[in-house]
């Protein structure tokens, strides 16, 4: 499925090579395929080309934590949050990187910040789960 979206994604990206929502979703089916790192340079060069691009930050901020690389998390979500302050699912990764960096206490008033923002109940029941963690 990745190679068939990138078919797709090379098409649109031969009319318009400045499509950086479209370059960022590419980078995602790399990520995901065979070859991670071809992915993270590209949204990377997204990053270089729009430093404020809100795909590419909150895609390099999940990747950060699923690489374990939380303090580089941190600085990419915070940086994503104070351009995108209404990004839920930032503002939840977020908490998750704090945690990750032993700053419990931030990541408390983060995991708060979220559940006063999200009202759907998965989202709380998530916020809820790692507020017990950090107990």
């Amino acid at each position: 499925m990745a190679e068939k979206a990138q078919q797709f994604y090379k098409k649109v990206l031969d009319v318009d090579p400045k499509n950086l929502d479209v370059k960022t979703k590419m980078a995602m089916t790399y990520v995901s395929s065979a070859n991670p790192m071809q992915g993270i340079l590209m949204l990377r060069e997204v990053i270089a080309a729009d430093p404020k691009n809100e795909l590419a930050l909150f895609n390099l901020g999940m990747l950060s934590i699923q690489s374990g690389q939380y303090d580089k998390a941190v600085e990419r979500l915070e940086e994503l949050i104070k351009l995108y302050p209404n990004n839920t699912q930032g503002q939840l990764l977020l908490g998750i990187a704090y945690m990750n960096t032993g700053e419990k206490a931030k990541a408390k008033a983060q995991f708060e910040k979220v559940k006063q923002m999200e009202k759907d109940p998965a989202v709380q029941a998530t916020v809820d789960s790692y507020l017990k963690d950090l107990k």
